[in-house]
């Protein structure tokens, strides 16, 4: 009984150091792919620049557009990580009352950050799909993925800040 007890303990720590093991690599892999938005993206067909910079393990940005001389600021951007997750946060001028609207990480692949809020009206679902690391496009729709509802901003990198 004792020996059959041992063995449940061992593989029961194995297990638990596997997981652990694995979670990190998923967090370094997450972490590696969040680091690609530092910078300033630029998408030639609006017009929009998506401005990141990275303060203290999170990233802080905007969406604007410039207008002659003015830079006309469409929304503030956040992506923290909170209670072992990562939250998008968007604040949209002009919008849902000036209120910050958080996105939940519902799924991350390789090359793309899937983030979800199905209580929102619109949005429900941010992608963002990093074709390269100085292209990418960003799925601003909802959840059903309905595409006529929603559309595709493709940017390029044109410094890293």
């Amino acid at each position: 009984m004792k020996k059959t007890f041992s063995h449940l303990m061992i593989i029961s720590l194995l297990l638990i150091l596997w997981t652990c093991g694995n979670s990190t690599q998923n967090d370094q892999s997450l972490s590696d792919l969040i680091q690609k938005l530092p910078g300033t993206w630029y998408n030639a067909n609006s017009g929009k620049f998506e401005e990141w910079h990275q303060q203290d393990g999170n990233l802080s940005g905007k969406s604007y557009q410039l207008n002659e001389m003015d830079t006309i600021i469409h929304e503030f951007l956040k992506i923290e990580r909170n209670n072992g997750s990562y939250i998008y946060v968007a604040t949209v001028i002009g919008q849902n009352d000036n209120q910050p609207i958080a996105f939940k990480l519902s799924e991350k692949t390789e090359n793309k950050l899937v983030f979800e809020n199905p209580d929102h009206d619109f949005p429900q679902k941010i992608i963002y799909h990093f074709i390269n690391d100085s292209t990418m496009e960003v799925f601003v729709n909802e959840i059903a993925e309905d595409l006529e509802k929603g559309f595709i901003l493709k940017f390029n990198k044109i410094n890293n800040l």
